[in-house]
């Protein structure tokens, strides 16, 4: 690692989510890169809004009398 980090391949940054990133020798000497992600649930951000009701979207939906994408889109949050 300290390899490619004097080589400026690389550059130690420090931040609040990151993963691990392994470069593991194949059998026919090349490398194969490697994501750890196990400790990713512990960096991501929990989101708590809860969704829409489907049903009730699809109700208001079908009792309209125009529709557009306007109309779709703002009953998600984008």
């Amino acid at each position: 690692m300290n390899r490619y980090i004097n080589a400026k391949w690389w550059e130690p940054r420090p931040v609040t989510q990151a993963a691990l990133l392994l470069f593991i020798p194949k059998k026919n000497g090349t490398l194969q890169t490697v994501l750890d992600a196990w400790q990713c649930n512990d960096n991501t951000i929990k989101d708590v809004t809860p969704l829409s009701d489907q049903e009730v979207i699809r109700k208001d939906v079908a009792k309209a009398r125009y529709r557009s994408k306007i109309d779709l889109t703002d009953a998600y949050e984008q």
